[in-house]
């Protein structure tokens, strides 16, 4: 209906095919099989486990050879497709390197939140689109406030609050815990749902002010195409994280899991008593041949328990990283140039 809608309210123009001739086509196909090839080598690498795969050493050269003619097709075309020579200007590459900092964040919290939910508390799709409504409506309701509180204040001031909250956001998710669901995530989805939304006006604002009339939509097109990249690798870098996080954990935590640890010892004869419904002494419990089938439950709980926890932490390690990532963009908003 929105096409259907711009498409009825714009002046038609006549068909001028000898525009086509005048196409950057090296840059557009360099482009797509480059932008494409990266796109797929990252969303599929960690299923693949990555350059052990044939598939996914292919998908990186294509990346590499693409993006490498692109580039090089982009700097010497007299018509650039994407005008790449923007980002050396000060400001615009300095807010297209923070834009690709922010698109690997809310991509990959975007990411972390629904595999957290299914992961942890065994929550189906309809329960974790529920739990997402917050979000989009408080970025909703922000996208109407944002541009009233540009007006008392600089765009540098939002990019800097924007980042800072975002940040904070983050930082509200990591201490999880068992029973951190609603109650905890929500709360964080909002505060970043309105650092986000003043990220995404105000920088794309201090992007194009300085620039030329007719760089205009070459410089927005490029600013998208950052942020997209960015939450490509954003994406696959949470992923990665959480898998990597997660064994560390459950080695660190299966050092002190023993058999002859005695809080082990003491939490799974606390376990066998639960299983069986009958009270049992230590030694019994811990040695008896009659309650063999009970320890092995016993254990595989245990073992159940240690894996949770070790994925409760490696989620608060990539939330901390994600905060840690919109901090360091907010002192580099303090550079930004007024103009």
């Amino acid at each position: 209906m929105l096409l259907a809608a711009i498409g009825w309210s714009v002046k038609p123009q006549p068909m001028r095919l000898e525009k086509l001739k005048q196409g950057d086509w090296w840059g557009i196909i360099t482009m797509a099989v480059g932008l494409s090839s990266l796109q797929i080598m990252l969303e599929e690498g960690g299923r693949a486990d990555w350059f052990a795969s044939s598939f996914i050493v292919n998908c990186t050269l294509l990346a590499v050879t693409g993006i490498a003619g692109f580039i090089y097709a982009e700097l010497k075309s007299k018509t650039p497709f994407i005008n790449l020579r923007l980002l050396g200007r000060y400001n615009f590459g300095l807010a297209s390197l923070m834009q690709f900092c922010f698109g690997a964040v809310v991509f990959g919290v975007v990411f972390l939140v629904p595999n957290y939910f299914a992961e942890v508390h065994g929550y189906n799709a309809s329960q974790i689109g529920a739990m997402m409504i917050p979000y989009g409506i408080i970025q909703f309701i922000m996208s109407f406030a944002t541009p009233r509180l540009m007006r008392w204040t600089s765009a540098r001031t939002a990019i800097v609050a924007g980042f800072l909250i975002t940040g904070l956001g983050c930082l509200m998710n990591i201490h999880l815990n068992p029973d951190a669901a609603y109650n905890v995530i929500v709360p964080s989805l909002i505060v970043r749902g309105i650092g986000q939304s003043l990220v995404v006006v105000a920088l794309g604002v201090m992007a194009i002010q300085g620039l030329e009339k007719d760089q205009v939509g070459s410089a927005s097109g490029l600013f998208s195409m950052v942020r997209n990249i960015g939450g490509a690798i954003g994406i696959a870098l949470s992923s990665q994280i959480v898998v990597e996080r997660e064994k560390l954990h459950a080695q660190r935590i299966g050092e002190s899991v023993t058999s002859f640890a005695q809080a082990t010892q003491e939490r799974l004869v606390e376990t066998v008593n639960m299983l069986s419904h009958v009270h049992l002494d230590h030694a019994p419990a811990l040695y008896s041949a009659g309650a063999a089938r009970l320890r092995q439950q016993a254990l595989g709980l245990i073992d159940q328990i240690v894996r949770r926890d070790a994925l409760l932490l490696a989620y608060s390690d990539a939330f901390y990283i994600a905060g840690l990532a919109m901090l360091i963009c907010v002192l580099a908003g303090f550079f930004l140039r007024k103009t």
